[in-house]
């Protein structure tokens, strides 16, 4: 059986937490996201133009993810809050 010490209290490496739970720095993942949009992610809020892996960090999956003509057009559902996608960018919310 091969142990491995990676994860040993006594010998863990530098990066220990972030292996052990999966942490990185997520700005590197996503390069396009002006900080500017990393602030409004931060808070939770919305910003119309923003793209839908920038809402799903802001505010998390939908519910449902309803898809309309040709795949174009998206509907996100949320408890209380639709979102409004068209190509991937967000066009209004409520």
């Amino acid at each position: 059986m091969k142990v491995d010490l990676k994860y040993d209290v006594i010998t863990r490496n530098n990066n220990y937490i972030e292996d052990l739970f999966g942490f990185e720095d997520i700005h590197k993942k996503y390069p396009g996201i002006t900080e500017k949009r990393w602030q409004i992610i931060s808070r939770g809020d919305l910003e119309v133009g923003m793209s839908t892996d920038e809402c799903r960090l802001s505010i998390g999956d939908p519910i449902e993810i309803v898809l309309k003509k040709d795949n174009r057009f998206e509907n996100w559902f949320y408890n209380g809050k639709t979102l409004e996608f068209e190509s991937g960018t967000l066009q209004r919310f409520k």
